[in-house]
């Protein structure tokens, strides 16, 4: 097993200095050697608070701290494990080149890992931790590609945002998605076998794209609200389908192709 390590947030560091500075205080306020006023340490929390966020801003994109380019060779590669974490932004995501996963960002904001256990890759990808400060008011947007010929399971977790996801080109196994306030996109994968994709989400908004000659069913269950047809008509009967299942509350789905 070999793994590696790309990107590091300078906020957690902050954020510990502030909590032993607190806890600092209040321990000094126990054993009495000072008295402490809550009117003073919220203005004061507040400050150091203001002050990092005012210094991030002005410092403007961090250099350093995640990537803008991500490369995964896919040497000796035969299985692979997609984690994706993602913040607000726009994220789209399909049939890549000869790497087994490459990722482009509009900004330095990609944290990823790799772990190679034999010809199993488990590569994650997610926006940094210090990105929700720096991306205030920034457009961000990636661009993930993924080897077509390699067996691949994706698990998606996403914040708020527009995600466009092609699984046409893509060896999927089995997905998975937690979606929030966003609106997704997904075109189902040419399956080989039964290929099983669960997706959940708040108030989102899920439009599932069934490819010519894809035999597939969405299904959902909760507050949720399907539009089109929920089955191809040859999925009873088939070897080679997509199953989807939606579970959420006040989401809605929409089905087109089929």
């Amino acid at each position: 097993m070999t793994g590696s390590r790309g990107g590091s947030a300078w906020w957690p560091l902050v954020f510990g200095v502030v909590l032993l500075l607190v806890g600092g205080a209040f321990l000094l306020r126990n054993l009495g050697v000072v008295r402490l006023d809550w009117g003073i340490l919220w203005p004061l929390i507040l400050l150091i608070t203001g002050a990092v966020v005012l210094v991030a801003a002005l410092r403007g994109p961090a250099r350093g701290h995640g990537s803008a380019h991500v490369v995964v060779p896919a040497d000796g590669i035969s299985r692979l494990e997609l984690l994706l974490r993602l913040g607000a932004g726009r994220y789209r995501l399909g049939k890549g080149g000869a790497a087994l996963v490459e990722a482009t960002a509009s900004d330095a904001t990609i944290d990823h890992t790799i772990d190679r256990r034999g010809d199993l890759a488990r590569v994650r990808l997610s926006t940094s931790g210090d990105s929700w400060v720096r991306g205030w008011g920034r457009d961000r947007d990636w661009m993930i590609g993924v080897a077509s010929g390699v067996p691949t399971q994706l698990d998606v977790q996403a914040g708020a945002g527009r995600f466009d996801l092609d699984l046409s080109g893509i060896a999927i196994a089995r997905a998975s998605m937690t979606i929030g306030a966003a609106e997704l996109r997904v075109i189902l994968p040419r399956p080989r076998g039964d290929v099983p994709i669960h997706v959940e989400g708040g108030a989102a908004t899920f439009t599932f794209e069934i490819p010519s000659g894809v035999e597939a069913r969405v299904a959902s269950t909760g507050l949720v609200t399907t539009s089109g047809p929920s089955q191809t008509a040859g999925y009873g009967a088939a070897t080679d389908r997509v199953t989807v299942n939606v579970t959420g509350g006040a989401a809605s789905v929409r089905v087109v192709g089929g």
